[in-house]
């Protein structure tokens, strides 16, 4: 039980990390692209940890069902 909540805070503190490198290459992404008119890109990082690949790659799958994108749950099961 101790070993659960210890991962899930980890988690939480990783994902602040996360979300600010996430931030960061976006911006990066946005600047270095020469044709803002014609293409937009989106620089996003998946929550995807060893510990909760099973339940994110469920949802993935579920969003998939409703008309996200299928390579979600793809990448959260670790294909390539």
């Amino acid at each position: 039980m101790s070993l659960e909540k210890s991962v899930l805070i980890d988690e939480s503190n990783v994902r602040n990390l996360l979300l600010q490198f996430t931030i960061f290459f976006d911006r990066l992404t946005q600047r270095q692209s020469p044709n803002k008119k014609k293409y937009n890109f989106k620089f996003y990082m998946l929550e995807t940890t060893q510990f909760n690949y099973k339940e994110m790659s469920k949802m993935y799958k579920e969003q998939t069902q409703i008309g996200y994108s299928k390579m979600l749950a793809q990448v959260a099961l670790g294909h390539s």
